[in-house]
């Protein structure tokens, strides 16, 4: 009886003749689809029918439920991977830089945020748009002085190396929001670039907070 449950399960999801064929080896035989691994849905179907005898609309039921769990979640990581221009693991210490470039635009207007290296002391800017004969122009509005060190833990803090790449699509469903681009020139050279639309890197607000936090200090 285990023997034709075995078969019979193969059977009813397309496999080969299983006659004589053990448990075991429809497993080796039919269950490596991915990495490696076993297939969940074959391998609790094969159970099911092992245990239990339940009807075949309970198997498809079941079948769906599994193809609809694994498809949403290969879709997902594979969002996740575009996002970030296929890598993660190109992480690496800031120890210098020359230019980072934030730029916001939305509903309330333009803004762009600059932070030059100066030495010891860097400059954290903030411009607004203005448009003179036609032409949208940069007008700064305010502009403050600190600490090189203090940037450089920010930046480390935040992992801006890890953002290279980012591609921040659009929630599905969002009428509204923010468009960022990010710009970085660090570690003699090294450009960063990250961009969206209310859709952001890890720690991205972190960043933009601390802007906000040096422009109103001071």
């Amino acid at each position: 009886m285990r023997r034709w449950r075995i078969r019979h399960a193969c059977r009813s999801i397309g496999c080969a003749d299983t006659s004589d064929m053990s448990f075991e080896s429809i497993i080796r035989s039919y269950g490596i689809t991915l990495n490696g691994m076993v297939h969940p849905g074959l391998f609790l179907l094969l159970i099911i029918l092992m245990k239990k005898n339940i009807k075949m609309i309970w198997i498809v039921v079941i079948a769906c439920i599994l193809c609809i769990a694994a498809g949403t979640g290969i879709f997902l990581l594979h969002q996740n991977t575009a996002e970030y221009g296929g890598s993660h693991a190109n992480t690496e210490k800031v120890t210098s830089f020359e230019i980072i470039t934030l730029h916001l635009s939305g509903m309330r207007g333009v803004l762009d945020y600059e932070i030059v290296n100066k030495g010891v002391q860097s400059d954290v800017c903030q411009y607004s748009d203005r448009y003179e004969n036609g032409e949208r122009q940069k007008e700064l509005e305010k502009c403050v002085s600190v600490d090189t060190e203090m940037v450089l833990q920010i930046l480390n803090d935040c992992s801006i190396t890890a953002w290279d790449g980012f591609h921040g699509k659009h929630p599905w469903g969002v009428k509204d929001g923010t468009m960022f681009t990010f710009t970085a020139r660090v570690n003699d050279g090294r450009e960063i670039h990250a961009e969206g639309s209310q859709n952001f890197p890890p720690k991205f607000q972190e960043l933009k907070n601390w802007i906000y936090h040096q422009l109103k200090q001071k």
